[in-house]
Parts: C-alpha cells; structure tokens; sequence
C-alpha cells in the first residue's frame, strides 16, 4: 500500500458495519503502538478517508476503539456500507518507531499522490 509501511510485520485489518461494535471486531493489539488507515466501502466503491496513529507508549486498540463515536457519526452521515480498517505495529520489542512520525510520512505520501490528505483527518 505505502512503502513506508511495507517493513512493519506485525500488521492486520478488520471490517466494521454499521451494526457492529467496534470493541467487538477490533483485532488490533492492546499492547503495543502503530498507525491505522481506514477505507470506507460505498456504493461498490473504496476510498481511504482517514490515516491515524497511537501516541508514543500508547497501545493501537486503545486509539482505534476512540474512534467509535466519530466513526458511527460517519456511518449514518456518509451512509457507509463498511469500513476496512488496516494496523500496522511500529512499536515492538526490539525497534521504536515513533507512530506520529510514521503517521506524516504516510500522509506526505498520499499528499504526493492526491494532492490532499484523506478528508477525514481533518476532523482530528
């Protein structure tokens, strides 16, 4: 997806409806730090809407599962038939990468290719 990301192993993704908890259905880890991109599937379509991150020390699940709120407002305001949402684990044991940082060179990416950020990033 992006070659900044090609070299975490430790990585994954998960659907989430609209009727779905996402406490339920999110896989992520609970322990350790990363980004997540979201894509949201409409209308037979992909669009990737949103790339975040965990604080430096803070674990992954914990931050996707912040997002619940802000994801069933995008749900019902977008009429989104689902979300993939893709993890990737930039904090292990044996290296440290500072998911913030990360995160902007993603974003720097997908502005190189876009011209823009994903739309929702700007709710942040």
């Amino acid at each position: 997806m992006y070659d900044e990301l090609n070299k975490y192993k430790q990585t994954g993704h998960f659907f989430l409806k609209p009727t779905e908890a996402l406490t339920k259905v999110c896989n992520a880890p609970a322990d350790k730090g990363g980004v997540y991109i979201i894509f949201a599937l409409k209308n037979g379509r992909i669009e990737l809407v949103k790339i975040g991150c965990s604080n430096l020390g803070e674990d992954i699940k914990e931050q996707i599962i912040k997002e619940q709120l802000f994801l069933k407002s995008m749900f019902r305001q977008e009429r989104i038939e689902a979300l993939d949402i893709y993890w990737y684990i930039t904090q292990t044991d044996k290296s440290i990468d500072n998911p913030s940082t990360v995160m902007g060179k993603v974003i720097k990416t997908h502005k190189a290719i876009y011209g823009n950020e994903p739309r929702w990033n700007k709710f942040r």
